[in-house]
């Protein structure tokens, strides 16, 4: 069964809290241009028109968080029938506008990659950079290191 997410805005329209099969959500420090939340199964990337209270309208374009959140989507609907599933972060559900998309939370340790710059040289980040040029998602991303698999997480820059 689908967990049920509820967001809740505030009347400026930032992200005020996040609810997921009725358990509030914890949210993460603003770092992108999409709102993290997490609980201990789930992790739910919401778009918002103002990340918080004082931030500005966010730009249209490829940086567009929904862009984001779609691409996400389609990309592990692609993956989720492959070998390779293993490797990212699964996909639960997502809103129809994808204003909001919902991911099995994976814990670990978290690294920062920049694959095709060669920014760490381990198995675990060749591993993963050839999986992003295999999947064509561009040459960023984060990684979660899971019982020695590397699970990318943010994989919504590029289709």
């Amino acid at each position: 069964m689908t967990p049920r997410v509820e967001v809740f805005y505030s009347a400026s329209g930032a992200v005020r809290e996040v609810k997921i099969s009725g358990r509030k959500a914890r949210r993460l420090p603003d770092n992108s241009c999409r709102v993290a939340f997490l609980t201990d199964k789930y992790a739910l990337k919401v778009f918002c028109p103002k990340v918080s209270e004082n931030d500005g309208n966010l730009a249209p374009g490829p940086a567009n968080p929904k862009s984001q959140n779609r691409t996400e989507f389609r990309v592990w609907k692609r993956v989720k029938k492959t070998k390779d599933r293993k490797f990212f972060a699964p996909v639960i559900a997502a809103a129809k506008d994808f204003s909001w998309l919902l991911m099995k939370r994976i814990n670990g340790t978290k690294r920062d990659y920049r694959f095709s710059y060669g920014y760490h040289d381990d198995k675990h980040s060749k591993k993963v950079d050839s999986l992003m040029r295999k999947r064509r998602l561009g040459d960023t991303g984060q990684v979660i290191i899971s019982k020695g698999v590397p699970v990318i997480y943010d994989y919504g820059y590029r289709e």
